[in-house]
């Protein structure tokens, strides 16, 4: 099942971000999404990702001059353009949709006047971009999906993560001015081999008649922010699962490299149409959580590069399994591939507390003094931890970090999730940054402890690990 906080988290790459511009100029906040909370039930997420997609009529056009099949696929595809759009930040994508691997869907369902349509689809064995377009008929003003599930024909949840963007939702565009908008629904499969043929997408619809600016400007909360509507929309469609059947090239790599004494073993990669997977796994004795890989990407014998892809670009398996995605070159066939990276953040494992006693406002253990805790402020709704985190020199200093993991404890080993993380520096002064966590109002047992997720320690030392 997909599940959607009221709160909008954010993670771009390995850490979704989201900025916005404050009143004052002489502070910018830039508001992050932490990675997703890790769930003991296999199902699907929803967090909303913002970024914004840049249209580019020259590449469409160049499209379908080059390849005469495409430009006579595409006339059998409504609204071609919105799609280009939307994908415009992963070639990938862009390389499936010139290769015609892409499904129309046209299928719709409409209460109070707003009709929600998947248009088409792009999927295969790891992932599926589901393309729905929101038409209004009413005065409807700005909308969101919530509460989205995926079914097979049975009504039995699918298991995987899920992710849309709302780029609509904070911009100057709303469905009284444009009447129909488009986005993208972007899903990864947990189970590869269990992808049915008859699907069924639920969801609601959030509304609001204001934009965020606006509302928090006359005092209201994201909580409030939105009116969950009281209808369903239900649409049932096809998949043709021969479209992508053995799509996929498979490499063992099982490569060790050592960085400052901690190994580090890229163990496969497998390309698919929509993206490519590399498997990484952390030894068990090593001293140091790796947290970070920089500037991580995918490069062939001729140096094009593959960067990580947008929407989710990796999960945690466990404590020492991870898996990275990138764009993909299915379709390009390079001939050498070749995963490089130009340095790593990591932390000594006996340092990734950070430790708060809410009753004596105090913070009782940090990675190092590089952390310290502001104030703590408590209100109706939230508990919010002001912290300050002082950047070394050696980091861009328009960088930020949002140092927690969504998940926390109490002294009684009850865990929690984070309700909001906010990064803002002083421009005046950019080797310190604020981060503002919010937990939800509550009687923990103190203290609590919460786990570095991002933090400004960097080792350089680049590698460049074969795949094929």
């Amino acid at each position: 099942m997909f599940n959607l906080d009221n709160t909008i988290l954010k993670k771009a790459k390995s850490n979704y971000e989201d900025i916005s511009v404050p009143e004052d100029i002489d502070d910018y906040i830039q508001k992050g999404i932490m990675r997703g909370k890790k769930s003991k039930k296999k199902s699907f997420k929803m967090k909303f990702i913002s970024s914004a997609a840049c249209f580019f009529l020259a590449i469409f056009i160049i499209s379908i001059r080059v390849s005469p099949a495409f430009a006579s696929f595409v006339k059998n595809i409504p609204g071609i353009s919105y799609i280009i759009e939307l994908i415009n930040y992963d070639k990938g994508l862009k390389s499936a949709v010139r290769n015609n691997f892409i499904q129309p869907i046209n299928v719709s369902d409409e209460h109070d006047g707003l009709i929600f349509t998947v248009d088409n689809l792009i999927v295969d064995e790891s992932r599926m971009i589901i393309f729905y377009s929101i038409e209004n008929k009413t005065t409807h003003k700005f909308v969101n999906i919530a509460n989205v599930k995926l079914q097979d024909k049975s009504g039995n949840d699918l298991d995987g993560y899920c992710s849309s963007r709302h780029d609509f939702i904070d911009k100057d565009m709303t469905l009284s001015e444009n009447k129909k908008l488009h986005n993208i629904i972007d899903i990864t499969f947990e189970n590869e081999n269990n992808i049915p043929e008859e699907l069924n997408l639920q969801l609601k619809m959030m509304e609001t008649n204001k934009t965020s600016e606006k509302h928090l400007a006359e005092g209201g909360t994201e909580k409030n922010r939105y009116k969950l509507l009281p209808y369903k929309w239900n649409t049932s469609f096809s998949i043709d699962k021969n479209k992508f059947k053995n799509l996929k090239e498979e490499y063992n790599i099982d490569k060790t490299i050592c960085i400052n004494n901690q190994n580090i073993t890229f163990k496969k990669s497998t390309i698919y149409p929509t993206r490519i997977s590399v498997d990484i796994s952390f030894d068990p004795n090593n001293t140091s959580k790796i947290l970070v890989f920089n500037d991580l990407k995918l490069v062939d014998e001729k140096g094009n590069e593959w960067t990580e892809a947008s929407g989710m670009s990796g999960k945690t398996i466990d404590t020492n399994h991870i898996t990275r995605y990138f764009e993909s070159n299915f379709f390009e066939k390079p001939e050498s591939l070749y995963i490089t990276c130009s340095s790593i953040q990591a932390l000594d494992k006996s340092n990734l507390d950070i430790v708060v006693n809410l009753e004596k406002y105090k913070l009782i253990k940090a990675p190092d003094d590089k952390l310290a805790l502001n104030k703590i402020v408590k209100n109706k709704e939230y508990i919010e931890l002001h912290f300050n985190l002082k950047k070394p020199s050696s980091f861009d200093k328009n960088k930020m970090f949002s140092v927690f993991n969504s998940d926390f404890k109490d002294s009684d080993n009850n865990y929690y999730h984070l309700s909001n993380i906010a990064m803002r520096g002083n421009i005046r002064d950019l080797n310190n940054q604020n981060i503002i966590i919010k937990i939800p109002k509550k009687q923990y047992k103190n203290p609590l402890t919460f786990t570095v997720h991002d933090y400004p320690t960097i080792i350089y030392d680049d590698f460049k690990v074969k795949i094929k």
